[in-house]
């Protein structure tokens, strides 16, 4: 670690060897600064268990690695996105900026968010419908980078929220055509109830209908991946279901015509 007189003004204290005085300070290899060792390109903490705080200045941020043109916030959908902490890759060649990597036999990497209701060092309760984490996916347009999907995580919009009940609802949105924001295309409550905002096409295993007439007989579409349809009626009690011919759903209908003469004497033990 190499110093010059303006750190030197800040020492207080010094153990060791090693000259701290001049602009031609010697370069260190291992130095200890309170509780936090620098040696070579690991940084440890001196104290037992202790942690390491980064904390940057105001609006300031921690950067890992070259940030390029967004030394400040990222432009997200015309807005700047301020963040306490970034990792940047310029060019890069590494396929993951970020990895969890965890050697264990009972425990896996795990990616955690805990969303507190306050805006102090206080704990409060989130509230139902609350979104506790969302994770957005964007690309650079013309001028800025574009929401394409987010996956939200939420309070429930109902059940208790208290020790030992946290109901959840997780939602995956897309941005349409033409839209800035994503909306939510599928809901997943915490009764485990999936939710789509389109109905399931007939291509890809659904009715491609949202809701069908209840108790109602469903036919196939106009083409062979049109979405299914019900049936007009119900009918009553003793109508039969009769074909209207090509082109057209069948319908319930009284049953006409009489019955077979050899039929009608067999049931006589004619």
């Amino acid at each position: 670690m190499a110093t010059n007189n303006a750190v030197n003004n800040g020492l207080t204290s010094q153990t060791g060897t090693g000259n701290f005085v001049g602009s031609t300070a010697p370069t260190m290899s291992n130095a200890t600064v309170d509780n936090i060792n620098i040696n070579g390109n690991t940084i440890t903490s001196t104290n037992t268990n202790g942690n390491i705080q980064l904390n940057a200045n105001g609006t300031g941020q921690i950067d890992i690695d070259d940030p390029g043109l967004e030394t400040g916030g990222i432009l997200i959908d015309g807005a700047t996105f301020n963040t306490a902490f970034r990792v940047n890759d310029i060019g890069g060649i590494a396929p993951a900026q970020m990895i969890l990597h965890k050697h264990s036999t009972s425990l896996e990497p795990i990616l955690l968010s805990a969303r507190s209701n306050s805006n102090t060092t206080a704990h409060a309760t989130v509230t139902n419908g609350m979104p506790v984490l969302t994770i957005y996916g964007t690309g650079w347009l013309n001028s800025y980078y574009g929401t394409m999907a987010s996956i939200t995580f939420s309070a429930d919009a109902t059940g208790t929220l208290a020790d030992g009940s946290a109901p959840g609802r997780l939602q995956f949105n897309v941005t349409p055509n033409g839209a800035l924001l994503p909306v939510t295309a599928m809901t997943i409550n915490n009764n485990g109830v999936v939710t789509l905002a389109n109905a399931l096409p007939v291509g890809s295993g659904g009715t491609g209908a949202t809701s069908q007439t209840a108790y109602a007989v469903l036919c196939g579409g106009t083409t062979s991946t049109g979405a299914y349809q019900s049936v007009a009626s119900v009918g009553t009690a003793g109508q039969v279901l009769t074909s209207n011919g090509a082109g057209a759903l069948p319908s319930f209908q009284n049953a006409t015509g009489g019955a077979d003469a050899a039929f009608s004497l067999m049931l006589m033990g004619g």
